[in-house]
């Protein structure tokens, strides 16, 4: 296993311990979800993780909001275009990427693709 493979290994890991199943985290991830599919759904609009931020507030555990864009990217609701620097005061200016929503036919399509990391569609 190279340094890359491993790399996204731990990536992949953090995301899934990002699945916690407690009520405040439960409804943050259900409010991001259904905002993230909000904005992925206007056509060419360029969004960032400080728009959801903004919108839904901080995750009660910070991996949770990787978590819910690599899901997203995954299911192919979201493809990256760029970077930008967060205007986060807590994100001390870094660099992030920024996201392109991907067209599909059907809002349930999109909806029941959406699995996060770490969690149980079953539950």
């Amino acid at each position: 296993m190279d340094d890359l493979e491993a790399g996204r290994d731990l990536r992949d890991v953090g995301a899934a311990a990002a699945g916690i199943n407690s009520p405040l985290a439960e409804h943050w991830r259900s409010r991001a979800t259904d905002w993230l599919l909000v904005l992925a759904g206007w056509e060419d609009h360029v969004f960032s993780s400080d728009d959801l931020v903004e919108i839904v507030g901080t995750p009660p555990v910070p991996n949770m909001l990787g978590a819910l864009f690599l899901g997203a990217r995954r299911a192919g609701l979201i493809d990256p275009v760029g970077y930008t620097q967060s205007t986060r005061p807590a994100a001390h200016a870094r660099t992030i990427r920024t996201w392109k929503g991907r067209r599909h036919d059907e809002q349930t399509q999109r909806t029941t693709q959406l699995q996060l990391p770490g969690t149980d569609p079953s539950a």
